[in-house]
């Protein structure tokens, strides 16, 4: 499986046709690909549309956890670095709830609740 990061808000139009785009390519070659975003925007019909897969991510979303933000801490425990918090978090298996806290663009510090779902299959 081939896994693109990008930074995109998933919104619609700019990076997000060109993620799009990459994906429905790779897909064509015969490469497996996911594309992780919100559910229900505009560009999560076209992904569908064109046969690929997307990785929806409502819990952080319904949290309040938005594009930008910045992870600080998981159960308490400070995440110090992007590695951190993928080893923090692959430690819980789905279905399990951890407190996360995380400081958002605009700076505000907030902790929540989120139950962790099942990723795109490895």
């Amino acid at each position: 499986m081939r896994i693109v990061q990008v930074n995109s808000l998933l919104t619609g139009g700019g990076t997000d046709d060109q993620v799009i785009k990459l994906a429905g390519s790779l897909h064509q070659l015969g490469q497996p690909c996911w594309i992780a975003g919100p559910e229900g925007r505009e560009c999560s019909k076209a992904i569908r549309e064109r046969g690929l897969s997307l990785y929806a991510m409502p819990p952080a979303a319904s949290a309040g956890l938005t594009a930008g933000s910045v992870i600080t801490a998981v159960n308490g425990q400070a995440i110090g670095a992007p590695d951190s918090l993928t080893g923090m978090v692959s430690k819980f298996k789905p279905g399990t709830t951890i407190k996360v806290t995380w400081v958002s663009p605009s700076g505000q510090r907030s902790t929540s609740s989120i139950k962790l779902t099942a990723g795109p299959p490895q």
